[in-house]
């Protein structure tokens, strides 16, 4: 037996509740990664502060691991233990090898330069070397391509 159906009044749809826009998404983040708070020289006894950067579709961001490996001043110009570079305000942005003589590569360097005169650059500018530049290193090859890719596809478009 079939129950009868019975009349109903749909009710209006609800109202389509505005939607935040997303975050800004995650590309890739590289770990370890070591901030180096002066540009290295021949012998680099010191890694420094270890932590991982984090490319993002809008700019790349590092995240420390420790700040008592920062001095005071260095450490104030992060927020809750992280600095963050949007795109648009970086002049320069590129990898470099690290070679000992003789042998192949086993890091690399992500070097990050704020447009001067930007919000990045006066924010940060404690943790910048005296050339105006975030250096960090990375070991190992693996992700090279990968980063270089990054900063090849966003130069175009950003800086």
């Amino acid at each position: 037996a079939t129950l009868p159906v019975a009349a109903t009044t749909n009710p209006a749809p609800p109202l389509p509740i505005p939607r935040p826009k997303p975050a800004p998404k995650a590309l890739f983040t590289l770990e370890p990664v070591y901030y180096l708070a002066k540009k290295p020289g021949m012998l680099m006894t010191n890694l420094g502060a270890s932590g991982q950067i984090v490319f993002r579709e809008d700019g790349v961001g590092f995240v420390f691991d420790e700040l008592s490996k920062l001095s005071e001043d260095r450490a104030k110009c992060t927020h809750d233990g992280a600095i963050f570079i949007p795109l648009a305000e970086l002049q320069a942005a590129f990898v470099r090898d690290q070679k000992t003589l003789g042998s192949r590569p086993t890091m690399f360097f992500v070097v990050l330069e704020p447009k001067p005169g930007s919000e990045a650059y006066t924010r940060l500018r404690p943790l910048l070397t005296d050339e105006g530049s975030l250096m960090f290193t990375v070991r190992g090859m693996m992700q090279r391509g990968q980063v270089a890719s990054y900063f090849a596809r966003n130069a175009a478009q950003q800086f």
